[in-house]
C-alpha cells in the first residue's frame, strides 16, 4: 500500500520523463511533479539523487529509494507497485521479452526519437541550400 506519493523529477520539454509518468499513472501510484530548471541539475542538492545531473529521477519517500534512469525506474516501479502484474510478468518468456522491449526503448528507440523535435527546429532555421 503506498503511503506517500512519489516525488517526480523532471524538465520542460523532455519527452524521456513522460514514460515515467505514464507508469505511475498506470499503476494508481500517488504522485507530485516537480519541474527543474536546468540549472539546477549540474548541482546539489540534485546531484545527491542523480550524479550523472540529468532526468528523469525520483525519490520514493515509502522506501527511501531515490532512483535515476528512466528504465531502472519502471523496473523499480513494477517491481515495488505492480503487486497484481497489471503491467509487468513475475517470471517466464514473457518476463524477458518485456524487459527487451523496456531496453530497446530507453537505449535505442526512446534516444534518437527524442531528438527528432530538435532537428525539425534546426532544419526550418537553416536557408535553403
Amino acid at each position: 500500500m503506498v503511503r506517500r506519493g512519489l516525488l517526480l523529477l523532471e524538465k520542460l520539454l523532455k519527452q524521456l520523463d513522460r514514460k515515467v509518468a505514464i507508469i505511475l499513472e498506470e499503476l494508481n501510484v500517488p504522485y507530485e511533479t516537480k519541474l527543474m530548471d536546468f540549472s539546477e541539475l549540474k548541482q546539489d542538492p540534485f546531484e545527491s539523487i542523480n550524479p550523472n545531473g540529468r532526468v528523469p529521477a525520483i525519490e520514493d519517500p515509502n522506501t527511501g529509494m531515490k532512483l535515476w534512469e528512466s528504465g531502472a525506474i519502471i523496473e523499480y516501479l513494477l517491481e515495488t507497485y505492480d503487486k497484481e502484474g497489471k503491467l509487468s510478468y513475475a517470471k517466464g518468456p514473457e518476463k524477458w521479452d518485456t524487459k527487451a522491449w523496456l531496453h530497446f526503448q530507453t537505449s535505442g528507440q526512446g534516444q534518437s526519437q527524442s531528438y527528432l523535435p530538435y532537428k525539425r527546429i534546426g532544419e526550418e532555421r537553416r536557408p535553403n541550400r
